[in-house]
């Protein structure tokens, strides 16, 4: 037993050895010519399957074609037999012999015979002995359907009994008329005769059956299956079910294993009526091809075993012995003799190539433990580096102090590098763009100067200095490490300067942009940084850089948290659903009174925060466009807020769609519009009131034409009446009603905003003085005035007029929302207007203004009422109680003045009205009073009248030669300079305005460049042509304004004469 063990020992140590891997080896190398073996015989089996095939298939195919050679004999013959007298007549015994006889001569055939067409056999070659029939069969119906020769299933047949296939064929007479039926049943027995004739290989089997597995004809043992029925034999069942030629490999009828082939017999229609098939036994089939395996084998056993042989007797010598050489010199190598070698002589192949690689390892070997020390020692230092570097992480991590954190891991690292000094520099921009380093944190060890105070770290210009060669290293990703004294001068200076004798710099990154460095100085010894400690450093400059990527993002998140929460607009974010539900929407909520917990909470929609009249347009629309397929789309509609307010919102709306292109939520920015609106409304108020103002403006000028010469001729006129005199009423009625038209046209040039203003500095407070005594008796005793006027009140450059019809007019509109009485407030006070208050009033300057307000306890103004307020002609009161003009006046005196008018007004709480006028920084003008004279002025100098209409020219010209003047007159100014040239001599130019041609103060330009004392006066229904600015007449000019009455031309016309020449 002991023996046993032994030698099962070596087996299995030999086995497992340099021999037993040969041997395994020789296997391996004699696989493929197994398998080449196997793979040929396997080809060999498929090439004798496929020959098999084919001769089955033509043998079957044969059998397919002598059927159809058959079918069409029989067709034919049938034909011949239709034309004997004997059938046409139905002569039995006549036609049976005859059929006897060809019956013989045919012997494949089974029997002939002929049907009457109710299907009784009168005539047969086989002779019967009762009546028999075959009115049932398939072919005989098909003969009397189709009147054409019929073929039938395959079938036993009734006088033979044998398995036949009936043919059929119709005996017509002249007329078409069915005399007979002929039939024909070929043997089926003509397969084992055309298989005797055939070579088949021994077992091979012919079989035919019909479409219901009933076995037609067999070879061999014919008499053992024909007439059985198999419908769930293989063969059967894969015919039936490809109903065509195929092939199949299984157990036969007989049990043996076969190779069968089949095809169909053609039945009537050309449907499959029968298939024939063949099958050769697999064991006959591949007999050849077993036999040449077994030869191939056995010669593949003995090459085998041969090169076995081989392979261990030559592996002991050429590779057993060499290898046992390199095994003892390894075995006293691992044993601690670091001297031992395999020795000469190496012999040259491989195992001698071997040998000599091994004793060169073994020399290397003591060399590499020296490395090993030093890589152990690098190793150490580069894991107190990552020590460092994990610290950092865990230390940004926990959002500590970012001071105290970085301080900490500069310490960290500069102690694991054994470095004098740590330090991060940062880069940055200068305001002119010059590139500039700044020392931001430093660490120094103990006994070690810190140069962190040295300002000639702090915005150091590296680029001027000499430092560019350390900003393309460092910013190429590459860190950067030197002895000082190997740099140049220009970069050695500044380092020496700082007791640096060695120095490493990595740069730092801030998303994928150089950021800066941290750097480490030796001041104590040279030295170089391990390449571990350099990748270590490297970590720790992607940890910091990531640090402070880390520190922007949250100061530009904070920025932007502060700044959205602190924004007007609000922020929000809905799901797709059919509510649009809010799941995000920012704290600035707050200023619509709204909490984002509560909207949150609760599960507003957007479209729930909407004005109720707003809700289902908004949700239309905004439906409408998602369905568009639109990315973007903005909606305005009114906004409630928490306490009912109504705010105007416009909703920037972008959605956010999947991959594919379903919505799945939307993001949406809400902005406060309602000042927006609200200014919008007053500009487009403003350009109403300018084009109104320009047609008021039109009209007056036309009519203050006509009112002039109305004026004239009736003032003229009654001069000339006695007291008496009863033409004195009407001329006085005309003169009150033209007078009251020009008041009317007045108010029209004011409200236009063509009037001319006597603009001068004056004291607000002085005007409305003046009319503390008026207004009282204008408005009534029932209501109380009550004026409060700032002292110290700022000038205003103004019309005092003018002013005093403001203050008349807001008084009026005052008195009638006070029908039950009441109290007017007037007051005035100093403002100063700013950019906030200027923003949320369109067209206010920012600056400072005198502040006029006019207050009631009326009955106040709905915002319907407010919207139209300014507009001319409109009114509240009733037909023939007001113009419609007096607010309008109102709004364009003081917008002529440069100045702004708000209203402020509820239902029941009364109105009050806020006019701020631009302050004035001259002194007041102080005006010496006139007396009145009573005596109508005259003269005797020469005037110009120039006017284009006719009629006002006649009476001017009449009225003042009347007082004493002499006349020349003028329709145009280019007819008025031809009079002047004529004349020579003139005292007055009394002019028009504006007239075809040259204009009134275009003429009168050259007239006193001709006549310099010439003195000029103008006339006009309204004064573009002399206003400056908004009205203003220029220095030295003067103007009558159209109407006017005769008296009025008097005065002015000597006021004029008599001024002195500046």
């Amino acid at each position: 037993m002991r023996a046993g063990r032994e030698f099962a020992r070596r087996l299995t140590s030999t086995l497992k050895g340099l021999r037993g891997r040969l041997l395994f080896l020789v296997a391996i190398a004699i696989l493929p010519f197994l398998g080449l073996t196997l793979y040929s015989n396997l080809e060999r089996r498929q090439r004798t399957i496929v020959r098999a095939q084919h001769e089955l298939l033509m043998l079957v195919r044969s059998v397919s074609n002598s059927q159809r050679q058959y079918v069409e004999s029989a067709h034919q013959l049938l034909i011949a037999l239709g034309q004997l007298p004997s059938v046409r007549e139905r002569d039995a015994e006549a036609c049976s012999a005859f059929f006897a006889k060809l019956l013989k001569q045919y012997p494949f055939y089974a029997n002939f015979g002929a049907v009457t067409p109710g299907g009784d056999v009168f005539c047969s070659a086989l002779p019967f002995e009762k009546p028999i029939n075959i009115a049932d069969r398939d072919w005989f119906q098909r003969v009397i359907q189709t009147q054409a020769f019929a073929m039938g299933d395959y079938q036993f047949g009734r006088i033979s009994g044998r398995a036949v296939i009936v043919f059929g064929y119709p005996v017509l007479d002249k007329a078409g008329q069915l005399q007979a039926v002929l039939f024909a049943s070929l043997d089926l027995r003509w397969l084992s005769r055309l298989l005797t004739e055939v070579k088949l290989p021994p077992e091979t089997t012919l079989t035919v059956f019909d479409r219901n597995g009933a076995i037609l004809a067999r070879y061999p043992e014919g008499e053992k299956w024909v007439g059985q029925t198999v419908p769930e034999a293989l063969i059967v069942q894969a015919a039936l079910k490809q109903r065509g030629e195929g092939q199949i490999t299984g157990p036969g009828l007989d049990g043996v294993n076969r190779l069968y082939v089949f095809a169909p017999l053609e039945g009537p229609a050309r449907d499959p009526a029968a298939y024939v098939s063949a099958g050769i036994p697999l064991r006959v089939l591949f007999a050849e091809a077993n036999r040449i395996l077994v030869r191939d084998l056995a010669i593949l056993g003995l090459v085998a075993c041969f090169v076995t042989a081989v392979a261990v007797i030559g592996g002991w010598f050429f590779i057993a012995r060499p290898v046992n050489a390199l095994l003892g010199a390894a075995q006293q190598i691992a044993a601690g003799e670091l001297d031992a070698r395999v020795g000469p002589p190496y012999v040259q192949h491989e195992l001698g190539w071997l040998a000599q690689a091994f004793d060169r390892m073994a020399e290397a070997l003591q060399a590499r433990l020296a490395e090993r020390r030093r890589a152990e020692e690098a190793l150490s230092r580069r894991s107190v580096i990552l020590e460092a570097v994990v610290f950092a992480v865990h230390g940004f991590l926990r959002g500590t102090s970012w001071e105290g954190n970085i301080q900490q891991v500069l310490e960290r690292l500069g102690q694991a590098s054994q470095a004098s000094r740590a330090y991060i520099f940062e880069v940055h921009k200068a305001a002119d763009g010059t590139s500039l380093l700044s020392q931001r944190y430093e660490w120094v060890a103990p006994g070690v100067c810190s140069p962190v105070g040295n300002p000639a770290l702090q915005a150091f210009p590296w680029l001027a200095a000499g430092f560019g060669r350390w900003g393309e290293i460092l910013s190429q990703g590459q860190a950067f490490q030197s002895h000082v004294r190997e740099l140049p001068e220009s970069e050695r200076t500044l380092l020496e300067l700082q007791g640096i004798k060695s120095l490493l710099i990595v740069p730092i990154f801030v998303e994928q942009e150089w950021w800066g460095f941290v750097g480490f100085d030796d001041c104590l010894a040279e030295r170089e940084w391990l390449p571990e400690e350099v990748e270590a450093f490297y970590a720790a400059a992607s940890v910091l850089g990531a640090a402070v990527g880390h520190r922007r993002a949250e100061e530009a998140l904070r920025q932007m948290n502060f700044a959205v929460e602190h924004s007007p607009v609000v922020l929000f974010r809905a799901q797709a659903d059919g509510e649009v539900t809010l799941d995000f929407i920012s704290a600035n909520v707050r200023q619509f009174g709204y909490t984002v917990q509560e909207i949150l909470a609760n599960k507003f929609s957007v479209f729930s925060l909407l004005h109720p009249d707003d809700r289902a347009r908004a949700l239309r629309e905004w439906q409408a466009r998602v369905a568009r397929g639109e990315e973007s789309f903005r909606l305005e509609f009114r906004f409630l807020t928490k306490d009912g307010q109504t705010r105007w919102m416009n909703a920037n709306i972008m959605v956010m769609r999947k991959p594919d292109g379903s919505v799945d939520h939307y993001w949406g920015v809400l902005t406060d519009i309602t000042e927006h609106r609200r200014l919008e409304e007053q500009f487009l108020q403003a350009q109403k009131m300018e084009a109104v103002g320009r047609l008021a403006g039109g009209v007056a000028h036309d009519f203050n034409n006509l009112l002039t010469v109305i004026g004239l001729h009736s003032q003229w006129a009654l001069r000339d009446l006695k007291p008496d005199d009863p033409l004195r009423e009407s001329l006085e009625q005309i003169r009150k009603a033209g007078e009251r038209a020009a008041a009317l046209t007045r108010q029209l040039l004011v409200f236009s905003r063509r009037q001319v203003l006597e603009m001068r500095v004056l004291d607000l407070n002085e005007v409305l003085m003046g009319l503390s005594k008026m207004l009282p008796r204008l408005i009534g005793e029932d209501i109380a005035v009550k004026m409060s006027l700032a002292p110290g009140l700022w000038r205003v450059k103004a019309d005092s007029g003018q002013i005093e019809q403001v203050v008349v007019n807001l008084a009026v509109n005052a008195r009638d929302a006070m029908p039950t009485g009441g109290t007017l407030i007037i007051e005035t006070s100093n403002v100063a207007l700013d950019e906030t208050y200027a923003r949320e009033h369109a067209g206010v300057a920012v600056g400072d203004y005198v502040l006029l307000s006019v207050s009631d306890t009326g009955t106040g103004m709905s915002e319907e009422v407010k919207a139209h307020l300014f507009e001319p002609f409109f009114t509240t009161k009733e037909p023939g109680k007001g113009t419609g003009l007096g607010l309008a006046t109102v709004y364009s005196i003081v917008k002529q003045h440069q100045g702004h008018i708000w209203v402020y007004s509820e239902l029941g709480q009364g109105t009050t009205f806020r006019i701020y006028l631009p302050r004035a920084k001259e002194e007041v003008e102080i005006r010496e009073a006139v007396s009145e004279v009573t005596p109508t002025p005259r003269g005797g100098e020469t005037v110009l009248v120039v006017e284009d209409n006719l009629a006002v020219r006649e009476i001017a010209a009449r009225v003042l030669r009347e007082l004493g003047y002499t006349v020349l007159e003028a329709a145009s100014g280019a007819e008025a300079l031809q009079v002047a040239r004529a004349q020579g001599k003139l005292d007055l130019l009394l002019t028009d305005v504006i007239m075809p041609g040259i204009s009134g103060s275009a003429l009168a330009k050259q007239l006193v460049a001709l006549w310099p004392g010439l003195k000029v006066l103008f006339i006009s229904g309204y004064t573009d042509d002399l206003i400056a600015s908004q009205g203003i007449l220029e220095e030295g000019m003067a103007l009558l304004q159209k109407p006017f009455s005769p008296e009025a031309l008097a005065r002015k016309v000597r006021e004029v004469l008599d001024k002195p020449r500046p």
